[in-house]
């Protein structure tokens, strides 16, 4: 039942930084980077990642996983090239409220069952991709 909250202004990953829990990842910041190669992984079957934030950047390969929910509610999102944002379980839900939305060359959205994104401008870039799999997933 581990779960993880952080409740800051600035909150930064730096290069292959990691965090990881079983049940639940909140992150409540400002802004919130993740550099090149930081990972965030929540592993249980109900694990879920929650970030609200102003701005939330994934840089260079950096990822987030988890097996249940992913909600993102920030004023502007970037994915970077080849970052990844992924849920496994068959029920699982990828949530993003934003102003802008980029995604750049390679990034991905992955999740089983909804994907549902509202932003105000969505921008997606060479390579990027977005993809629902089970085959009643929206």
């Amino acid at each position: 039942t581990c779960r993880i909250h952080i409740h800051s202004g600035p909150l930064t990953l730096q290069e292959n930084a990691s965090l990881s829990a079983q049940a639940v990842i909140e992150i409540s910041a400002g802004d919130a980077a993740f550099a090149v190669g930081s990972t965030i992984t929540c592993s249980e079957p109900t694990c879920r990642i929650h970030i609200h934030g102003g701005q939330l950047t994934l840089q260079e390969h950096a990822s987030l996983s988890a097996q249940a929910d992913i909600n993102i509610s920030a004023s502007h999102v970037a994915f970077a090239v080849g970052s990844s944002l992924k849920c496994s379980e068959p029920t699982c839900r990828i949530h993003i409220h934003s102003g802008p939305l980029t995604l750049q060359e390679n990034a991905s959205l992955s999740a089983q069952a909804v994907i549902e994104i509202s932003a105000g401008d969505a921008a997606f870039a060479v390579g990027s991709t977005i993809t629902c799999s089970e085959p009643t997933c929206r």
